[in-house]
């Protein structure tokens, strides 16, 4: 429970994004695994539908300037 409230991975975006690429072939990840698991940790404690966790990305992917998510192979937002 002490990770899904360490807010600390919104201020590592990008630090992580580069450690979950390296090495990997292929289209690069566009959001770190870790983040994944925190909205899968959201979803499930706060009972969210898939569109409210859409929504909670979008407001968190604008609070912390991280940059659009929108192409063919990522999550549109």
């Amino acid at each position: 429970m002490d990770d899904f409230l360490d807010k600390s991975v919104f201020y590592r975006w990008m630090k992580l994004l580069e450690e979950n690429n390296y090495g990997k072939k292929g289209s690069p990840f566009m959001i770190p695994g870790i983040f994944i698991l925190y909205l899968a940790k959201l979803r499930e404690f706060r009972g969210i539908s898939f569109r409210q966790l859409q929504s909670e990305l979008h407001n968190l992917l604008r609070i912390f300037k991280f940059p659009e998510i929108n192409n063919e192979n990522s999550i549109i937002l």
